[in-house]
């Protein structure tokens, strides 16, 4: 799965993994997109969770989350105080990025390009999300980050405050995917399945239909 999902999604789906596929034996991997696609065309790995678009069309999906990307702000900064965060608002602050490769890093970007924001910082960017929230919370910058990530206990830092965007909020989907020629399809799409439904079960959940 992808670095940016993998450690906020897992405590939510092991549970629901060994209750309905306890027989099922779980090798995982963390890599960026590129390298879990290129794993999945030479069969190396059977599914791997990643992020929408995926230009990939020897592989199927089916979607597990639609999750809000949400602001990181350092505790204290000036739009902390508001509720929702309009685009416009933004127009000031350094927003940091993630390093080439993170699929959210793009994500990032068309949130900014679609806002007209030119105001994100090359010259600092972060290997992953922790590393990134903890730049926020240095106040070296602002960060644009998915739900999960700033919910307890990754979110719970006194030094950092999450706030949404005002609608329509940009969302990344993600979905387990796998290569069509994969024997067991029919399976992982059972399975995909069953991911959805515990993550859409979790206190606030609401996973895409599919």
């Amino acid at each position: 799965m992808i670095p940016t999902a993998g450690p906020y999604l897992l405590p939510l789906l092991l549970p629901a993994l060994r209750e309905g596929w306890p027989q099922l034996q779980l090798l995982l991997r963390e890599a960026q997109t590129a390298a879990l696609v290129e794993r999945l065309r030479a069969g190396s790995l059977d599914a791997a969770i990643l992020s929408l678009p995926l230009d990939a069309d020897d592989l199927r999906g089916e979607p597990l989350l639609s999750e809000p990307i949400l602001v990181a702000l350092p505790s204290g900064h000036r739009l902390a105080q508001q509720k929702r965060i309009t685009p416009g608002s933004l127009a000031s602050e350094s927003i940091l990025l993630l390093e080439e490769g993170h699929c959210l890093r793009d994500q990032s970007l068309a949130v900014c390009d679609s806002a007209g924001l030119a105001n994100h910082r090359d010259d600092v960017q972060a290997a992953g999300l922790e590393s990134l929230r903890q730049m926020v919370m240095a106040g070296i910058g602002i960060a644009l980050v998915p739900e999960l990530a700033t919910l307890a206990p990754f979110g719970a830092e006194q030094l950092a405050v999450y706030r949404r965007f005002q609608p329509p909020e940009p969302k990344r989907e993600l979905l387990l995917a796998w290569r069509r020629s994969f024997p067991r399809g029919d399976a992982l799409q059972v399975l995909a399945r069953g991911l959805r439904d515990a993550l859409a079960a979790r206190p606030g959940g609401d996973a895409p239909s599919g």
